[in-house]
C-alpha cells in the first residue's frame, strides 16, 4: 500500500510521524510519500515534497501575503498525487490546507482520512459540510469532538489524545529554580512574542530563564530574536517542562503538555487589532488554552489578543508562582482523555478501511 501524508506544522509532523511508524509495524510493507518536517523525515527516510518552512504559513493575513507561495504549495501536491498511484491520502491537522486537498483529492476518487480533526466547534462550522462530503473518516483527538461530529452527521472516531497517551507514563522529575519560556514553533510566532519576553525577563533580574527552540527553528535565528540576550537555549522541550517551576508558552499542543507535566502556565498569543476584532466576532471558545478546553474551566492563566504588555505577563507569572497555578492538573487531564493509545488504533481503522 502506498499512501500520501500531510502535515503542515511542527505538532502535526510528530504526531503524522507517530502514525506512519503504526502503520509500518502494522504493514511493513508500506511505502510512504510526503509534506512534512524533520520527525517524518527521520520516519519515513526521505526529504519532504515541500520544505515545512514553506507550509506553515498560518492566519489570513499572512496567507494572502504569502499567496503565491501557498498556490504553488497547492500545485506542487497536486501533481504529485495525480502522477503517483496512492491508495490513501493521510492529513494531519492543518485544515485551511488540507480541506481544500481533502476537495479536490476525493473528486478523484481516492480515499481521503483526516487526523486531528479540525476546530470546527470553535469557528468555521461551514467547514463541516467539506468533511461530511470529502473525509471517508475523521480521527479527533479530543474527548469531546466525537459528539459533535456525530450529531453532524460525520463519520468519526475517536481513540484517545496521542500527547495524553505519551505522557501518562512520564516520571515527572523535581523541580528546578528555572522558568520555561517557549515562543513557539513558528517564525511569525517567535517574532511577535520575543519582545515581551525579553522585557519578562529584565523584570525578573534573579530568575534564571530557559528559552526552548522548536524543532525546524535554528538557535543562531532564535538568538538574534532575542537580541542575543543571555539566556539558556533547550531543545528538549519535554524535560525542560518536567523541570522547571512554572513556564510562559505560546498556545498549542505545548500548553497540553505542560498541563501534563504538572507545570505551572501562563499561556499567551499575540494577535494584532483587526485580526482580534474578526476573532472575537467569529471564533465562539472561552478559552484557548487545551487544558482549559479540556477541564471545562480557567485552570492556566491566559493572556490573548493585542492590548496584553509585560505589565500584564509579569502579574500573571507572579500569581502562578505564588499559587503554583495549575499543579494539579495532571491527573484530571489523564481522567479526561482516557487511558487510550491513538495511533495503533487508528493504523488498523485506516488499513482496515483500505482493505475493506
Amino acid at each position: 500500500m502506498k499512501f500520501f501524508v500531510m502535515a503542515g506544522e511542527v505538532s502535526g509532523d510528530q504526531h503524522a510521524a507517530s502514525l506512519v511508524r503504526a502503520i509500518q509495524k502494522q504493514a511493513p510493507s508500506s511505502q510512504f510519500d510526503f509534506c512534512g518536517g524533520v520527525a517524518l523525515e527521520r520516519e519515513i527516510q526521505k526529504l519532504s515534497l515541500i520544505p515545512l518552512d514553506r507550509l506553515s504559513i498560518m492566519g489570513i493575513f499572512k496567507v494572502i501575503q504569502h499567496w503565491k507561495t501557498v498556490r504553488n504549495n497547492f500545485r506542487e501536491v497536486k501533481q504529485h498525487l495525480q502522477s503517483n498511484a496512492f491508495d490513501a491520502l493521510i492529513l494531519v491537522d492543518y485544515p485551511g490546507f488540507n480541506l481544500r486537498i481533502a476537495q479536490w483529492a476525493k473528486k478523484r476518487g481516492m480515499k481521503v482520512f483526516f487526523y486531528i480533526s479540525p476546530t470546527v466547534w470553535a469557528w468555521k462550522e461551514s467547514r463541516i459540510k467539506i468533511i461530511q462530503s470529502s473525509v471517508d473518516q475523521l480521527y479527533c483527538i479530543l474527548p469531546f469532538e466525537q459528539s459533535f461530529y456525530r450529531e453532524r452527521g460525520v463519520e468519526v472516531s475517536y481513540f484517545g489524545n496521542p500527547t495524553a497517551s505519551e505522557w501518562r507514563t512520564a516520571e515527572i522529575s523535581e523541580r528546578l529554580n528555572q522558568i520555561a519560556l517557549f515562543p513557539g514553533s513558528r517564525k511569525q510566532e517567535i517574532q511577535s512574542l520575543a519582545p515581551a519576553y525579553r522585557m519578562l525577563m529584565d523584570r525578573f533580574p534573579s530568575e534564571k530563564f530557559i528559552l526552548s527552540c522548536a524543532p525546524g527553528i535554528e538557535e543562531k535565528w532564535l538568538l538574534e530574536q532575542f537580541n542575543h540576550t543571555e539566556c539558556s537555549i533547550s531543545h528538549h522541550s519535554k524535560s525542560l517542562l518536567k523541570e522547571s517551576k512554572a513556564a510562559v508558552l505560546c498556545s498549542g499542543t505545548v500548553s497540553l503538555e505542560a498541563g501534563l507535566a504538572n507545570c505551572p502556565q501562563v499561556l499567551v498569543y499575540r494577535l494584532d487589532r483587526l485580526s482580534w476584532f474578526l476573532a472575537k466576532l467569529l471564533v465562539k471558545l472561552k478559552y484557548i488554552s487545551l487544558v482549559n478546553l479540556v477541564l471545562g474551566k480557567m485552570e492556566v492563566e491566559e493572556l490573548v489578543g493585542p492590548y496584553w504588555g509585560v505589565d500584564e505577563l509579569s502579574e500573571s507569572l507572579n500569581r502562578t508562582l505564588e499559587k503554583k497555578s495549575g499543579i494539579a492538573t495532571r491527573e484530571k487531564l489523564l481522567a479526561a482523555f482516557g487511558d487510550l493509545e491513538p495511533e495503533p488504533q487508528i493504523a488498523a481503522d485506516i488499513l482496515k478501511r483500505i482493505n475493506t
